[in-house]
């Protein structure tokens, strides 16, 4: 897969919110751990945080902390907060 930088994710994101989507799931490792930033940012640029529901996940509970204050840094608040693979092997 190629490099997605933030400009080209904000217009995919605008399409997306255009056509009616309203529900994003993402995750602290995905886009380098910025995807999280990046879509908090964007909504916020347009003003829609309410119009949209975020779901995130998380890999260990050390770094639960660090993604839900991350989120609500960028985001103002988490809707879902989901575990993406269990921690303790």
């Amino acid at each position: 897969m190629g490099e997605c930088g933030k400009e080209e994710s904000e217009k995919i994101l605008d399409y997306f919110y255009e056509s009616g989507g309203n529900f994003i799931d993402t995750s602290n490792n995905y886009q380098k751990e910025e995807s999280e930033i990046w879509i908090g940012e964007w909504m916020k640029k347009r003003n829609i945080r309410d119009q949209l529901v975020i779901a995130t996940k998380f890999t260990t509970y050390d770094f639960l902390l660090l993604v839900v204050s991350r989120s609500l840094c960028t985001a103002d608040y988490v809707i879902m907060q989901m575990l993406q693979s269990w921690p303790w092997r």
